[in-house]
């Protein structure tokens, strides 16, 4: 659906956000879902500092490997966060299922690459691709979005 040409006041559009489709809420609950991830691993970083002895604001431990892996995908998760957010935001205005589907996917990533890394450090490599993937598409939607905006398609 092109959110660009609908008039949502003449067509029972909620809220009154005319440009933003209907639909953008699900890309607005996978912001929220990666907003509970980053406060779960915070809350990691936090416990694991009290188990491990390790004080703040020491960001990397001499004595713990456990916690230098913990705050490492914490760091990483926070680092690639900021693509996403923009991108399924502006990916999201013209094309809000596919950027909930792939922000869902996304999320699934990073999971995938905090378990893999706690595991074993090489195992972090297919959590990373598939996030890489996963970033791509959702720059793909971004570019589609302004390209739209500009009227190229």
């Amino acid at each position: 659906m092109d959110t660009f040409s609908v008039d949502y006041a003449k067509n029972g559009g909620s809220l009154g956000f005319g440009f933003l489709a209907e639909e953008y809420a699900y890309v607005i609950f996978d912001f929220f879902l990666v907003f509970v991830m980053h406060v779960v691993l915070g809350f990691r970083i936090s416990y694991l500092r009290g188990k491990l002895h390790v004080d703040a604001p020491t960001v990397v431990s001499d004595t713990s490997h456990t916690f230098n892996v913990a705050e490492r995908v914490h760091q990483n998760t926070l680092e690639n966060a900021q693509f996403f957010f923009v991108s399924a935001a502006i990916g999201g205005i013209r094309h809000p299922i596919l950027a909930a589907v792939f922000g869902f996917i996304w999320i699934i990533c990073r999971v995938v690459y905090v378990v893999g890394y706690t595991i074993h450090q090489k195992y972090r490599l297919i959590g990373f691709l598939a996030t890489l993937v996963t970033n791509l598409c959702l720059f793909g939607l971004m570019f589609s979005t302004a390209a739209g905006l500009l009227n190229w398609w």
